[in-house]
């Protein structure tokens, strides 16, 4: 999608008013941040929170919560890591999993996740996000008159 293509407003989600964490279990390693308020990119990337490594320059694996516009919810993506992972992560196998999150029925927008990488829980808990969304509307206003003169004499 290209920038211009992006910033047209027509119902999609722009922003996250609110983002909440409800952690059941994170690994020792890591931390989960929140980003409320968090507005989309020029190209549509909409993140409303992260899983990540507590040491900054970890070689550990970061995960995004990120807006899928087409399936509108929310999916998980895996950073810093390798092709191969990253495949084997959004294919869902069991040694690497999380990538779809899971829609609670009836609840809004909030999400079940459960992220296991190498064998190992690395998060798991629910993702409540109240989207903000922005239509822009176009309209056209046509005004003419019409002067006509009488000569009086």
């Amino acid at each position: 999608m290209d920038k211009k293509e992006a910033q047209i407003k027509n119902g999609k989600p722009f922003a996250f008013n609110q983002v909440d964490a409800t952690v059941i279990s994170v690994a020792d390693e890591y931390t989960v941040i929140t980003y409320p308020g968090n507005k989309m990119t020029e190209t549509r990337h909409l993140v409303a929170a992260e899983v990540t490594p507590i040491v900054s320059d970890s070689k550990l694996p970061r995960f995004e919560f990120r807006w899928d516009y087409e399936n509108e919810v929310l999916d998980v993506d895996c950073i810093n890591v390798t092709e191969g992972d990253k495949k084997l992560f959004q294919k869902g196998v069991a040694t690497h999993s999380g990538h779809h999150t899971d829609k609670i029925q009836g609840s809004g927008w909030t999400f079940n996740s459960k992220i296991i990488w190498d064998n190992k829980i690395i998060f798991e808990g629910v993702i409540s996000i109240n989207l903000h969304r922005e239509i822009e509307l176009r309209s056209t206003l046509t005004v003419s008159s019409k002067l006509e003169f009488k000569e009086v004499h």
